[in-house]
């Protein structure tokens, strides 16, 4: 269900039983974002979002 981590012992392989599960890209997005701390948790964003909001970010400054 939404909202638990990822991991094998649950038996999350990969995208595709997030898929299964219902997960739409803006979702999977905002999960993976989360899961590095990028946004906060439940966020839904596109890639395109996600970029933006990293090149503007102290994480972005700190490696150039």
């Amino acid at each position: 269900s939404k909202g638990r981590k990822l991991a094998k012992r649950h038996g999350h392989t990969g995208l595709q039983s997030l898929i299964a599960e219902g997960f739409g890209a803006t979702e999977v997005i905002g999960l993976l974002a989360s899961s590095l701390n990028l946004v906060p948790k439940g966020a839904d964003l596109t890639a395109s979002d996600l970029l933006r909001d990293f090149k503007n970010s102290p994480i972005s400054n700190s490696l150039t």
